[in-house]
């Protein structure tokens, strides 16, 4: 047990940073499952919008992870956490936003454009398994943010393309927090298979740093996969130890 619990609080802090997916999935994934503890990855599409802001339509992007299912006495019920480390939200076609830069300013006034934020997101769910295969689950979602863009893209009367990018971090609180909510299905009736499902995100935090808006808040739609990584190797693991 405190070998995994070191393994966990060594993954949260390596998955801080994005590019030590693999790293950690090849280093860790065995040691961090067992007959209690399912790991893997977490990962798929995200259609996400921000309530509060009118016109803004949804904006699409993958977003990829780690996921730890603790199994209880009751194997139907199960406790589930992880990390996003690459996962973004926002909106697009959103309204034109003051610019600060006069010049600027001008040539972009009245051009739509894409709003996206990026957080670390950890959800704290209960899922609920019934029919051998399937599962429902409800609970929060926390989040850390640590970037956000504005993307306009203009195109000039005489031709071309224009695009601008506009860090706009200062406008978003750091963090957010909301109700998540989803169903999945494992694709085989192996103990620890992949599963895949759709997950609902409603932030219930202004996210509107300016207060410019009435209030902003964060929605998605998360159409994912899960695969455990290394489950294999440490039943295998588990069974040889087991030998007289």
């Amino acid at each position: 047990m405190e070998k995994h619990l070191f393994s966990f609080f060594l993954f949260i802090l390596i998955s801080i940073n994005a590019n030590s997916q693999v790293l950690i999935s090849l280093l860790l994934g065995d040691k961090l499952n067992s007959d209690k503890i399912e790991f893997g990855i977490d990962g798929g599409f995200n259609y996400s919008t921000l309530h509060g802001i009118e016109s803004g339509s949804y904006a699409s992007d993958l977003f990829l992870g780690f996921y730890f299912d603790f199994k209880q006495r009751n194997p139907n019920w199960i406790l589930h956490t992880g990390v996003q480390v690459k996962s973004s939200v926002g909106a697009d076609e959103v309204p034109y936003n003051y610019i600060e830069n006069e010049e600027i300013s001008a040539i972009l006034e009245g051009t739509k454009y894409r709003k996206e934020i990026s957080y670390f997101y950890v959800p704290f769910t209960v899922k609920y398994r019934f029919l051998t295969l399937f599962n429902v689950e409800a609970g929060v979602q926390l989040g850390l943010m640590h970037g956000a863009t504005d993307t306009y893209k203009y195109k000039p009367p005489e031709g071309g393309k224009l695009t601008y990018e506009l860090d706009a971090k200062h406008q978003v609180k750091k963090l957010d927090a909301g109700y998540l909510v989803g169903i999945g299905s494992k694709l085989s009736k192996e103990n620890k298979s992949m599963q895949c499902g759709i997950k609902y995100y409603r932030g219930f935090v202004d996210i509107d740093a300016q207060n410019i808006t009435s209030g902003t808040y964060n929605s998605s739609i998360y159409l994912y996969c899960s695969i455990p990584i290394g489950a294999k190797k440490a039943e295998k693991s588990a069974a040889k130890n087991k030998l007289p």
